[in-house]
C-alpha cells in the first residue's frame, strides 16, 4: 500500500507500507516505487512460469 500525502505530493514520493512487515518501509520517489514494483510481479511471473 502507499500513501500520499501533502508532503509526498510536492516532493513526488510515495510512503510505502507493506503487508506482512512490522515496520513501515518509508518514502521513496514514485518512480523508484514502480519499478519495484514491476521487478516484484516479474519475479512472481516467473516463479508460476507465466509468459509477459
Amino acid at each position: 500500500m502507499f500513501i500520499v500525502g501533502p508532503r509526498d505530493a510536492e516532493s513526488g514520493s510515495v510512503s510505502v507500507r507493506a503487508r506482512g512487515v512490522e515496520k513501515d518501509l518509508g518514502a521513496m520517489p514514485l518512480d523508484k516505487f514502480v519499478e519495484g514494483i514491476k521487478a516484484e510481479i516479474a519475479s512472481k511471473r516467473a516463479e508460476l512460469g507465466v509468459r509477459p
